[in-house]
């Protein structure tokens, strides 16, 4: 199988307001993947799309989706601050570096607890559903020369995610 993609812009405003619909209506042209892996690959992208509007103020720049014979991926681009990256990257390489049962127990006591601010619950949950570990990729510092002197460096980065649904052995 030839390699199928396809790309949410958030330039466009229309698409910023739209995106689930959007997203939910190109899922579903994928047949050849099993109707429960889109529904958390939607779980999914839903999900990191808006953990990048509400904690990166609405930075987002383009959701991909990719589809091959055995696995599904899709990445969202986004702009953020060295500051925040950093965050993420803690915060993903911990969920990354946990257990999945481990992560059942996390995600439920989150679940209990009144906590205020993000305790990672978004993450935790596509983890747990695509049963693989994230990737967080720094397209390096984007050069706007009318950056103020005392502004925070701004990255390109992109979050990863993978999910299996054909037979590879």
């Amino acid at each position: 199988m030839a390699t199928k993609t396809f790309s949410i812009s958030f330039k466009n405003k229309k698409n910023f307001d739209n995106y689930s619909e959007i997203l939910f209506k190109n899922l579903e042209k994928y047949e050849e993947i099993p109707k429960n892996i889109r529904k958390k690959i939607f779980i999914c992208a839903v999900e990191l799309i808006q953990n990048a509007i509400i904690h990166n103020d609405s930075k987002i720049d383009t959701f991909r989706f990719s589809l091959n014979s055995f696995n599904a991926n899709f990445s969202i681009k986004q702009k953020m601050s060295k500051n925040k990256f950093e965050k993420l990257q803690g915060l993903i390489t911990k969920i990354n570096d946990t257990s999945l049962e481990n992560l059942k127990i996390e995600y439920q006591e989150n679940l209990l607890k009144e906590i205020g601010g993000s305790v990672g619950n978004g993450l935790i949950l596509c983890r747990l559903k695509s049963e693989n570990c994230f990737y967080l990729i720094n397209e390096g510092e984007i050069d706007n020369k009318y950056k103020n002197i005392d502004s925070e460096q701004e990255f390109m980065t992109k979050i990863l995610l993978e999910f299996k649904h054909g037979n590879n052995d």
